[in-house]
């Protein structure tokens, strides 16, 4: 019973580094008028996808616990390197932190992220060097989409 309830919270945790919340984020930011960050979260988005797609693709391997397929589609979503949930998070942090660099809203990002991170491996959906991976490229695109823009 108590590791079905640990599967459930971290089922729920891993939300945070969903493309759903991720969406709702770049709305978010964009309807409350926060028109940069909007922007840099809907590239960091869109960077962060084409990457990972384009390496799941190349260098596929296969999750802790394998997943069938038996198309394109699916085949990109069995695939674990590089952790696209791990991407996002941490691209999530660096915007909110580059842009509002609040304690208290850096901090929750920061647990979330470390919630997702934590999530992918507890749920054998990644690797430890996927996630790893994960979150030095989605680093490396926050950073250079803040450099840049």
């Amino acid at each position: 019973m108590e590791k079905l309830i640990k599967k459930i919270i971290l089922e729920n945790v891993t939300f945070f580094g969903s493309s759903g919340f991720y969406i709702f984020l770049i709305l978010f930011t964009f309807l409350i008028g926060s028109i940069k960050l909007s922007i840099w979260l809907s590239l960091g988005f869109l960077v962060n996808m084409i990457l990972a797609i384009a390496i799941k693709l190349l260098f596929f391997r296969h999750r802790p616990r394998k997943e069938r397929f038996s198309n394109i589609l699916e085949k990109i979503d069995a695939s674990t390197f590089p952790s696209i949930h791990s991407m996002r998070s941490v691209s999530m942090l660096i915007f909110f932190f580059s842009y509002y660099n609040q304690l208290y809203l850096t901090l929750l990002f920061l647990a979330m992220s470390i919630g997702v991170f934590f999530s992918r491996y507890y749920l054998k959906k990644h690797f430890l060097k996927d996630i790893i991976f994960g979150i030095l490229l989605g680093s490396l695109i926050s950073y250079l989409i803040i450099s840049f823009i």
